[in-house]
């Protein structure tokens, strides 16, 4: 009897639990043989969140060798004129993927938090690798969606005229019994940015006070100031070729100027277009300018001692 029972026990495991084994070897090699075929990227970026970008894009096989690779995607960041910072993308096709080559671009607003700036961003690398996923046996498990309403599109007109504006104070003071330091930093920053004209002001005041009291009552005053404006303006000439001139202004106590006037006019030349200055650049500049100082000589002669 016992004998029987063993017998029915394993033609029941043979009918009914050994295929599913097999079709869960199945399904488990499928999965390993469509990661293998999976695009190996190599991803060229200093500042990414490598764990962000592998837990938001697992369908691909990152590589740290570029010579295993099939997609180099080379990051690039360059500050704009708003305050904000453009990435560059720059994907590129080796091996099957050869001649498969495309740059995308996301400008960030300066208001924005940085897990804003690193979605936005590893969504913009998911829409440069889609073109080659699409060609491998992955595709089949991605799904496209969009959560985007067609609307009639709005005219934004800017308010501004491309013109920022940045205002900054630093205040700093600390005391004890024998000693007291009063700093005040001011800087008003003006710039407006297009593709044909750059222009940049920036005007800054500081003033650094120390007090010193010796073991007689005795109190010395060091007071140093300084006052500067700096102008530039820049012109395109072309997507190579650009023209500018600086101006700046300075007043200190150090280096004991009680003024300074610098004219430099400047031509600069891109051996590649300016367009893609975000990853490679060769530039010649040449300046030629005026430079006059007038020297304080009251800033000369050490501090003036005062005994109260």
């Amino acid at each position: 009897m016992h004998f029987f029972r063993l017998v029915k026990l394993l033609i029941f495991c043979t009918f009914f639990l050994f295929p599913g084994l097999l079709i869960a070897q199945d399904n488990q090699s499928e999965s390993n043989n469509s990661r293998q075929d999976a695009a190996k990227v190599f991803l060229d970026c200093r500042n990414c969140d490598m764990n962000y970008t592998r837990e938001q894009i697992p369908y691909i096989n990152y590589v740290r060798d570029v010579k295993e690779a099939q997609i180099y995607v080379l990051v690039t960041t360059q500050s704009t004129g708003s305050g904000g910072n453009r990435y560059t993308y720059t994907f590129q096709g080796l091996g099957k993927f050869e001649g498969m080559n495309d740059t995308l671009t996301y400008t960030s607003n300066p208001d924005q938090t940085s897990s804003i700036i690193r979605e936005e961003i590893t969504d913009l690398l998911k829409i440069g690798l889609m073109r080659y996923i699409a060609r491998t046996p992955v595709a089949k498990n991605i799904n496209i969606s969009h959560n985007y309403d067609v609307e009639e599109e709005e005219e934004v007109n800017d308010n501004w005229n491309f013109w920022v504006f940045e205002f900054s104070v630093a205040p700093r003071f600390n005391a004890e019994k024998s000693y007291s330091r009063t700093y005040l930093s001011n800087s008003l920053n003006i710039s407006r940015v297009t593709p044909e004209m750059k222009l940049e002001i920036e005007l800054d005041m500081s003033t650094n006070r120390q007090k010193y009291t010796d073991d007689l009552g005795n109190k010395t005053t060091y007071i140093r100031d300084e006052k500067s404006v700096e102008n530039l303006m820049v012109k395109s000439l072309g997507n190579h070729l650009s023209a500018g001139l600086k101006l700046d202004f300075l007043s200190a106590t150090n280096p004991n100027y009680k003024y300074a006037f610098k004219i430099l006019p400047a031509i600069e030349y891109d051996l590649y277009p300016y367009s893609e200055a975000t990853h490679r650049q060769l530039r010649f500049l040449y300046s030629v300018g005026f430079r006059h100082v007038t020297v304080s000589y009251t800033h000369l002669t050490l501090p003036t001692k005062r005994i109260v």
